[in-house]
């Protein structure tokens, strides 16, 4: 995942309170234990979360540059930046739920979906449409149990 930011020198915001977002994590069970362990579905290092636990990684950006379609001037290169690490969740539940059902429900795999917080006085970046945001730290509350979608096979 990655947000488009305004430019490369946009500065992140910090969080003025504790801020609830939603997070879209994959479930595996132990297969002798029974337990499960939860991962981010979209991330190439494959962080295992954990309860209660605060996450810290720094949020990198890059710019980039890829074709687009002008009505007028045809196809174009255009230049932006985004985010390329941190830690991504949803400000609101509703994305997070489509995520969930529309997106993932294709798959082959269990996700559950998660209440966390990020901690006041966290750096982040938002979209413009403020649902999806990269933060720097993010704690991991609790399991939102309503949306425990089993996968389909």
């Amino acid at each position: 995942m990655c947000i488009i930011l305004k430019s490369i020198t946009e500065t992140p915001k910090v969080a003025e309170s504790d801020m609830i977002t939603y997070k879209v994590l994959e479930a595996v069970e132990d297969e002798t234990t029974g337990k499960e362990s939860y991962y981010s579905p979209l991330s190439l290092n494959r962080l295992q979360y954990t309860i209660g636990k605060l996450y810290t990684e720094p949020i990198g950006k890059t710019e980039d540059v890829q074709d687009s379609y002008d009505m007028v001037r045809g196809f174009e290169k255009c230049k932006y930046a985004k985010t390329t690490t941190g830690l991504y969740s949803f400000k609101g539940i509703d994305k997070a739920k489509f995520l969930i059902s529309n997106m993932f429900s294709t798959m082959n795999i269990k996700y559950k979906l998660f209440r966390c917080k990020v901690p006041k006085g966290s750096k982040y970046y938002s979209r413009d449409d403020g649902e999806e945001i990269v933060s720097d730290n993010l704690v991991i509350l609790n399991q939102v149990s309503l949306l425990n979608y089993p996968k389909k096979v």
